[in-house]
């Protein structure tokens, strides 16, 4: 019996012989199993290493970018000492000492900013060109690929939540390589370095702020977790919005044809979310995300989430003064040493909060990725012409080696492609 995909071929004893150009049924149907389970949640699975694969090419100019990086932040990390030495230069030093040793100090430490503020350029047009060249490659696969998919893709997938991949998902994942990425590494090492720094000032004033940023660090983790979850949320939310809203604009016809435009409203309503409908604010009987709802939410824990580590850490600020002066009092530390204590300390809060705002930007953008890779993943029912060119990373279609006489099609069945239990 004759099956799809199968070509009859009239070999030379006369008989009809069956060249099998398709996978095998048992793998076919495994395959089958896996695409369906992969459309139905629309979700490669992201990972780092894909991630950074989608700016392989320009990566020896990145880890120069990360060398610029280092170089800026090491340079900023060395002036709060040179300032130090120059305020106990002032109090401590002789009169004829002074000035010499306070110009020597402060030329010093403006040659470092300086040289810090060209690395720093210079990493930021690095870092940048390289979000652009990653954004515009990715954008061209992906609309190639969405392009190579056969009519049942597009069935599934409607052409407002493809133009989303296609703009907000790639945007965030250029914003995630040029800035979040770096940032966070470079903040974190802030952390780091400038902890070990207070270390070599004073080690009992160290060991107090450290015990109290850890605190910090706990109480605000789950929100952290938190923020990066709701962001997710109110993307996909947005997402089906902008599905809905291109769809009606772009058949406005037919949606006046049949007097739609309420029903149209209503559906996309659903998914912004109506404020007026909670005049307390609280979206406390919404049925489905929107983005009012979600945003909601979303606002409470940003907003608790950065008056724990910048409110903290100022408070830790204060109270770290308070007992450095104590210290001074003993003679146990000078007053530059309390005033680079003080700014290592507010590198310290600086650089977890801005880290971890980043680090929520990076989690976010893993979420977008995994759209992402899915539509660049997808592989069409029918495939497409296989290139000429051996290099192709497409898989190219199996041909028989050759056909000869009659074709005969015996009990072929047929489904739409957006329905393929239901035979017609």
């Amino acid at each position: 019996m004759f099956k799809k995909g199968e070509v009859v071929k009239k070999g030379e004893d006369g008989k009809n012989n069956y060249d099998n150009i398709e996978d095998p049924p048992q793998k076919k149907e495994e395959n089958s199993n896996n695409n369906a389970k992969k459309e139905e949640e629309g979700v490669a699975p992201p990972s780092l290493g894909r991630f950074m694969k989608t700016v392989k090419s320009e990566q020896p100019v990145l880890i120069f970018g990360m060398f610029l990086l280092f170089l800026a932040e090491a340079g900023t990390q060395v002036i709060p000492k040179l300032v130090a030495n120059a305020y106990d230069a002032i109090v401590y030093g002789t009169e004829e000492e002074r000035m010499e040793d306070v110009n020597y100090y402060m030329t010093l430490s403006i040659v470092i900013f300086l040289a810090s503020m060209i690395a720093n350029y210079f990493r930021g047009c690095i870092f940048t060109v390289a979000g652009e060249r990653m954004v515009a490659r990715l954008r061209n696969d992906l609309y190639s690929s969405i392009l190579d998919q056969d009519i049942a893709f597009f069935d599934a997938h409607k052409s407002g939540e493809l133009l989303s991949r296609l703009g907000n998902d790639t945007t965030l994942l250029q914003g995630v390589v040029s800035l979040s990425i770096p940032e966070a590494i470079v903040n974190i090492t802030k952390a780091i370095v400038s902890i070990v720094l207070i270390f070599t000032i004073s080690p009992e004033l160290a060991g107090m702020s450290i015990g109290t940023i850890f605190a910090i660090c706990l109480l605000s983790a789950p929100l952290g977790l938190s923020l990066g979850k709701l962001s997710k949320s109110y993307q996909d939310a947005l997402g089906k919005a902008t599905t809905y809203s291109t769809e009606s604009i772009g058949s406005m016809r037919t949606v006046q044809s049949f007097t739609a435009e309420n029903k149209e409203k209503k559906r996309y309503k659903e998914h912004i979310g109506d404020p007026d409908m909670y005049p307390y604010w609280w979206p406390y009987k919404n049925k489905t995300d929107s983005t009012y709802s979600v945003g909601f939410w979303k606002s409470m824990v940003t907003t608790g989430f950065y008056t724990i580590i910048f409110g903290g850490v100022f408070g830790l600020l204060y109270v770290v003064q308070w007992y450095g002066f104590y210290l001074v009092n003993k003679n146990q530390i000078t007053i530059g040493d309390i005033t680079a204590f003080q700014t290592y300390v507010f590198s310290i809060g600086l650089g977890l909060g801005t880290a971890s705002s980043h680090v929520a930007k990076i989690l976010e953008g893993f979420g977008a990725s995994g759209r992402v890779f899915y539509l660049l993943d997808c592989i069409p029912s029918i495939p497409t012409t296989p290139k000429d060119d051996k290099s192709s990373s497409k898989k190219s279609v199996r041909k028989p080696d050759s056909i000869e006489g009659r074709l005969k099609f015996n009990n072929v069945s047929f489904a739409y492609p957006s329905r393929p239990q239901i035979d017609v």
